[in-house]
């Protein structure tokens, strides 16, 4: 995502473990053109889900646009396909 003041991509990927299952986390880094500040964030799906939901409803456009939410995909390496 990139607009002319700051821009977000999502980095990379990763799957952590947690007390009883695993989940991914996605790295995102940003930029805001501006100050020339960056970073790095790491959260889970859900958790970028509810920011999704609280800008829509907190800034409603105009003047935000807001792509569509990219659904919940579940990846598979090849070395656990079999447990599928």
């Amino acid at each position: 995502l990139e607009d002319k003041g700051f821009s977000v991509e999502v980095e990379s990927f990763k799957t952590t473990s947690g007390l009883l299952t695993s989940f991914v986390v996605y790295v995102l880094r940003w930029k805001h053109f501006s100050s020339g500040l960056t970073g790095v964030v790491e959260h889970r799906y859900s958790d970028f889900l509810s920011l999704y939901h609280h800008l829509l409803k907190n800034f409603p456009s105009p003047p935000f646009t807001y792509p569509p939410f990219p659904e919940k995909k579940r990846f598979v390496t090849i070395s656990h396909r079999d447990q599928v």
